[in-house]
């Protein structure tokens, strides 16, 4: 046999032997301590050009102070398609904080038609239904799904998944036209359900852990036209629920701060 052939052999072995942890479709958060996995059609969207997003709409970027935003490949402009992005609540001490937004999720969002259903993520993830509360207790895993409108029209559909960690809160916004409602529910179940905080070096791509200690994000070309034509491209549609649910983090953060 020659080396040729004995050199081709190793390198399948360690293709088939690698530990699936090592792919490049793990984010891992350093600030927040965990990492997830998301689909292989998906992609870390250049941090520049998500801030360009926000600063043509306004958005305050320190305030949402978003720690990563993905989304799929098959679209030109990542808003035009299914897209996540993650934002951070990390605290020093956790006691009574699940407590306090169970509280004000059942006060906001629920009502004589709507009520808290406790039920796993992998029963409501897939699809959940449009304004109802969802919580998986055994996971401290919330969401909520809501149509986001435009002139009385449809335009996007939204689930917001809160994961409630011994570090903090992570909040997952996730996007996509109504047609692709569906896929993105998939795509959010898949993500929520390899949320861990354990083995973050293993877990982080090995690009990423020999350029720095913290991973950067995977550069997207930029078309020529993408960021100045953006004025009717909002990064964001926060409806009425989703803006309540962002009053109701800060509101439980700021009563613990009294306390």
């Amino acid at each position: 046999m020659s080396m040729r052939v004995v050199f081709a052999l190793l390198v399948l072995a360690v293709i088939l032997t690698a530990s699936p942890t090592a792919r490049a479709d793990n984010y891992v958060s350093w600030p927040g301590g965990f990492w997830f996995s998301y689909p292989d059609d998906w992609e870390l969207v250049d941090y520049q050009l998500v801030d360009a997003y926000l600063k043509n709409n306004r958005v305050d970027q320190d305030a949402l102070n978003y720690d990563v935003v993905l989304s799929d490949t098959t679209h030109q402009r990542f808003v035009d398609g299914k897209y996540l992005m993650v934002t951070l609540d990390v605290r020093d001490r956790m006691d009574g904080v699940l407590d306090s937004i169970l509280y004000s999720w059942r006060k906001e969002f629920v009502s004589g038609r709507y009520s808290l259903r406790g039920v796993p993520i992998a029963e409501f993830l897939p699809r959940p239904s449009l304004k109802i509360p969802y919580y998986d207790e055994e996971h401290s895993v919330l969401a909520l799904a809501n149509d986001i409108e435009r002139g009385g029209v449809v335009i996007k559909r939204s689930i917001v998944v809160l994961k409630v960690y011994e570090k903090g809160i992570a909040q997952f916004f996730f996007y996509s036209p109504v047609e692709e409602y569906e896929e993105l529910g998939q795509a959010a179940l898949a993500m929520i359900s390899s949320f861990s905080t354990e083995n973050l070096d293993q877990a982080a791509p090995k690009e990423a852990l020999e350029v720095a200690d913290i991973p950067e994000p995977k550069p997207r070309p930029v078309v020529a036209d993408e960021v100045e034509d953006t004025s009717s491209i909002p990064i964001l549609w926060f409806a009425g629920p989703v803006i309540a649910l962002i009053v109701v983090l800060v509101i439980t953060r700021r009563r613990r701060r009294i306390k």
